[in-house]
This record gives C-alpha cells, structure tokens and sequence, in this order.
C-alpha cells in the first residue's frame, strides 16, 4: 500500500508540473500578443484624427476657397457685364428712335363738308402726309360722294389732282394718292397746310388743317 501511495503521488506532482508549464507559457503567449495591439489601434487613430484628418479638412478648406473666389468672381462679372450691356443695347435703341424721329415727318386729318352750302352734305374725308429719308408720300380720301362725279384736290389752294368718283349711287369714294417712289411731285406740306376737295366747278366738298 505504501507502494502505491507513493506511486501515485509521483503522478500528481508530474501532472501539476505540467499544469504550471502550459499556464507560464499561456501567459508568455498572452503577454507578448496584447502589447502588438496598442500600437496598431494608436497608429489608426493617429491617422484619423492627426495629419490624415487635417490633412484632408485642409483641402476642402482651399478647395472651398478656390470655389467662393470663382463663385464671387462669377457673381461681379457675369450679371454686371450682362446689365451693362443691356444699357448699352437700350442706349443704341434710344439712339435709332430719335434718329427715326427726326428723319419722319407725319400729319393726319379728317375732312369735314362747310357747314353751309356744300356740295354733299354727307361726305366725309380723311388726309395724310408722311416724309421719310428714302420717300415722301401723300394721300386724299373723299366718300359719299355721288358716283361718277370729277373731283379736284388741292394742297394751300393750289391742284394736285384730280380723280373720278367711283360707286353708285352717293356712296361713290375718290382717292388721290402720290409718292416720291412713283415719280410724283408733291408740294409742301406742314402743319398748317390746308387740303381742299371740291367738283370741277368750284364746289367744295370737304376740307381740312394739318
């Protein structure tokens, strides 16, 4: 029995001998892994929130710059120059429509029969006179006049025409019309100017003042 005791503590001591090994060489183990990974999870957030952070606001800051330098730039020249060229159109359009104006000449009227002894009571007209750079041109419209009656124009009591009534009836018109482009000779008309339509014996029809 002694034997055997003796033998079996031989065992244990063998076994715990063991134990003791494997459990220093876990903690070697255990010791030389865990120092491997404070430096890895530094160096990451190192580069997160050191140079790499910095480094990356710092070019979205230039770039930002760089954009409201161009987006100013943009905003100063695009609309401006576009205002100052509208003024420059509106000033060149202004300019031509003066011009315009003061190479046209136009004057309109209505002629109305003499409130006594008239030829037809119920005539009506209407005169126009327009001057331009290139043409002069003047007209004379007489209506509800009778059909088939010859009538005379004339401009500051002098006979620029004369033209047939066309129509039946006293609803017949007669119209005069000349222009510098047909070859006519027109005379001189101003404000002022009187246009008389009368017949062939001195009647008047109707009449009217520039």
């Amino acid at each position: 029995m002694t034997h055997a005791t003796a033998g079996t503590l031989g065992r244990l001591a063998t076994l715990v001998s063991g134990i003791a090994i494997i459990g220093i060489a876990g903690c070697s183990d255990g010791g030389s892994t865990a120092p491997t990974r404070t430096p890895v999870g530094t160096s990451i957030s190192a580069d997160r929130g050191g140079h790499g952070g910095g480094g990356q606001q710092n070019d979205r800051g230039d770039g930002d710059g760089r954009d409201n330098h161009n987006q100013n730039h943009n905003d100063n020249s695009g609309p401006g120059n576009n205002n100052q060229n509208n003024n420059q159109n509106n000033q060149n359009n202004n300019q031509n429509n003066n011009n315009q104006n003061q190479e046209r000449v136009r004057l309109e009227m209505q002629l109305t029969p003499p409130a006594t002894g008239a030829a037809f009571p119920g005539a009506e007209g209407h005169a126009r006179f327009e001057m331009r750079s290139d043409r002069t041109e003047l007209s004379i419209e007489v209506e509800h006049v009778a059909g088939g009656t010859a009538v005379v124009f004339l401009v500051n009591g002098a006979q620029v025409g004369m033209e047939m009534v066309t129509g039946t009836g006293s609803n017949g018109e007669a119209e005069l019309e000349l222009s510098t482009r047909n070859g006519n000779t027109l005379p001189a008309v101003q404000a002022g100017s009187t246009v008389t339509v009368q017949t062939a014996d001195g009647k008047v029809i109707v009449s009217g003042t520039f």
